[in-house]
C-alpha cells in the first residue's frame, strides 16, 4: 500500500514533492521536476492519516494515503462493529526522521 511514511517538501519555486526516506533537509538543493530547475528546501509536512477506534486501541497510520486510511476504518468496523475516526494529524512517529520548518506553527 502506497503512502506510508511519505513526506511533503515544498520548494522555493512554490511546488511540491512526496519523498520517502532519506528526507531532504531544510535550505537543501534539490531539483524540482515541474520546473526543470534547482531549488531550494522550504518545508515539510509530517501530517499522516490516522485512523482510531473510539472503542478500542485500534489505530493504523497510513502516511499520506487517505484511501488507506478509509480501508483500514472499514476493514476494522466491518470485523469488529467498532466505531472509528479518520483524521490527518501531525505524526510523532516521523518527527523524530525529519527537522521541522521553525516557523511551524502547528501543535505537536
Amino acid at each position: 500500500m502506497g503512502g506510508y511514511g511519505l513526506v511533503n517538501i515544498s520548494y522555493a519555486c512554490g511546488h511540491t514533492q512526496l519523498f520517502r526516506q532519506p528526507y531532504p533537509e531544510l535550505g537543501e538543493k534539490l531539483w524540482c521536476l515541474t520546473c526543470d530547475a534547482e531549488t531550494e528546501v522550504t518545508s515539510n509536512s509530517v501530517k499522516e492519516w490516522v485512523t482510531r477506534c473510539t472503542q478500542c486501541r485500534f489505530a493504523r497510520y497510513s502516511g499520506s494515503s487517505k484511501l488507506n486510511a478509509d480501508w483500514y476504518s472499514a476493514r476494522h468496523r466491518l470485523s469488529t462493529g467498532h466505531i472509528t475516526t479518520i483524521k490527518q494529524e501531525v505524526s510523532k512517529r516521523l518527527l523524530r526522521k525529519v527537522r521541522i520548518n521553525p516557523s511551524f506553527k502547528g501543535k505537536l
